[in-house]
Formats: C-alpha cells, sequence, structure tokens
C-alpha cells in the first residue's frame, strides 16, 4: 500500500512539473502606429525553436523548459530587434512594439555608360532530385518554419551589381496555400550572415502553384558576393499526418562541377548547411 502511494506521489509531481514546464506565448507584433507587423521572427535566445507572427501580426506557440528569465527575441527587417522576458510575455495579449529602425543608405551613383544585364544560375527543371518544405515523414523537421534553401551567385567586389530579380522553381506542391520568404545575405565564413533586404520579400503561392516565381530585387545594389535563400514560413493544410509524399518541392543537380554550392538550414535557430556539389533550380538577373 506504502509503494502504491508513493508511486501515485511520484506520478503527481511529474504531471504537475511537466505542466509547469510547457510555457504560453501569445500576442501581436505591432509598429509605433499600432500596425501589426506580419511575419517578424520570433525565437527563444539560446533555444532550437521559434516560429513567426502571421499575416496579422498575431503570434501563439507553446514552449518547454522555459524560465521566466529566458529571453524571446522579436527581429524583422527595416525594424529595431527587441528582447523581452518570458516572464513579460506571460500577460495576456500582449503587444510588442518594434521601432523603425533608420539607417543611412549608401549613395548610389549610375554610370553614364550603357550597363549589360546578366543572368546566372540555374535553369534545368527535369531534375530528379528535389528538396522538400514540408513532409508527411518528419513534421518536426521539414514542416518546421525557417526552414531555407539557396545558393550562392558570384557577383564579384570591382564594379557593383544592379539586382533585378531572382526567379525559383516549384517542382510539386500540394498544398492550397503557401507562404515562403526570399532572401538576400552577404557572405562571411562563406555562409549567409546578414539579411540585406530592404523590407521582407513574402511570396504567397495558392492552388497548388507550381512553376517558375519571380520577385522583384531592383531596390537592391550590391559590390559583392551574395546569398539567395526561400525560406519557408507556413502552409495550409497541414500535410505531416497524411499518407504518401505530400509538401512543396524544388529541384536541385547532382553532381555539379565548378557550380558554386547550394546552402539549407532546417529551422530559424539551426545552423547553415553548405551543400558543395549540389545546386538549387534558380536564377539572378543583374546589371553592371
Amino acid at each position: 500500500m506504502k509503494s502504491k502511494f508513493l508511486l501515485f506521489l511520484l506520478l503527481s509531481t511529474f504531471i504537475s512539473f511537466s505542466q509547469e514546464a510547457a510555457v504560453l506565448i501569445s500576442g501581436i507584433v505591432i509598429d509605433e502606429a499600432e500596425q501589426p507587423i506580419a511575419y517578424s521572427n520570433i525565437i527563444a535566445l539560446n533555444k532550437t525553436v521559434g516560429t513567426f507572427s502571421d499575416e496579422n501580426g498575431k503570434f501563439n506557440f507553446e514552449l518547454n523548459n522555459l524560465l521566466d528569465s529566458d529571453i524571446i527575441e522579436f527581429s524583422c527587417i527595416g525594424y529595431v530587434t527587441k528582447q523581452v522576458s518570458v516572464k513579460e510575455l506571460k500577460i495576456e495579449n500582449t503587444k510588442i512594439t518594434l521601432i523603425e529602425s533608420v539607417e543611412q543608405l549608401d549613395e548610389v551613383v549610375l554610370n553614364a555608360k550603357k550597363m549589360k544585364t546578366y543572368v546566372k544560375g540555374k535553369t534545368r527543371i527535369n531534375s530528379n532530385d528535389m528538396m522538400r518544405f514540408s513532409s508527411s515523414f518528419k513534421a518536426s523537421v521539414w514542416n518546421e518554419p525557417g526552414h531555407e534553401i539557396g545558393r550562392r551567385f558570384k557577383l564579384g567586389i570591382k564594379n557593383t551589381s544592379y539586382l533585378e530579380a531572382c526567379s525559383f522553381y516549384i517542382k510539386k506542391n500540394t498544398f492550397e496555400n503557401v507562404v515562403l520568404e526570399v532572401n538576400v545575405y552577404n557572405i562571411k565564413d562563406d555562409k549567409p550572415f546578414q539579411n540585406i533586404n530592404s523590407s521582407n520579400i513574402i511570396v504567397t503561392l495558392n492552388n497548388e502553384f507550381t512553376g517558375w516565381k519571380t520577385v522583384d530585387l531592383s531596390d537592391i545594389s550590391v559590390k559583392e558576393d551574395i546569398i539567395i535563400t526561400v525560406e519557408y514560413i507556413k502552409a495550409e493544410p497541414d500535410c505531416h499526418e497524411q499518407p504518401g509524399n505530400c509538401g512543396l518541392f524544388l529541384p536541385f543537380m547532382y553532381p555539379t562541377i565548378g557550380t558554386p554550392p547550394m546552402y539549407t538550414k532546417k529551422g530559424i535557430q539551426d545552423e547553415w548547411r553548405i551543400r558543395k556539389g549540389e545546386s538549387i533550380t534558380m536564377t539572378l538577373t543583374y546589371q553592371k
């Protein structure tokens, strides 16, 4: 009888601890005019989890093993990053206000002589190799916000390159609605470093869209090599419990010789993986 009572106490303590360990974080991300900020990054520092606010700036997710002193970081292109403690976020209907960042842009001097238009990248779409953003096999990995895939473009440092557009190819898509983000990074230690977009480049796909998708990059000029990626934010309906090979698929080539490497990341907080000898189907159009 005594042993049963001790077991009951242990189970009660475990259940109580498990319930206390889960922390529900919810609220809305807004700007100084109290307008919602869509698809802002939300990460728990020193953890391996993160998410995005939705199209209305709202966020709602559950995290385990967080203390009141742990820090949640909110960031979005064009705004100053803000860090808030878990204790502050436990308040109902929390409003997180991000302040617009004011950066001094380099003066753009256009050359009087006529510039040439270049297109770099891979256009092959009939590859049997594909990268997926969501899968029926590993929901916790492939359906995780922040999964990115992209490639490096060698533009050089001698002359300024004026970007025009980036195109990527979707070979298979079982979703009715998909939200993606295109990121342009400068490079440090051979990996993506800082996002140099002037604002979020959001791509919304409807009705199981497949084919080439082109995004405008005409407000970006660089004097260095860059890495361009496509980032997964969310998709509907969630398909990881369905049988079969569902998800969003981008073709890539392997092996390739003399081609800049492909880069992948499984989630917001994950490390970049450099995949040499592989190349995603993606092109960049620019002038120089």
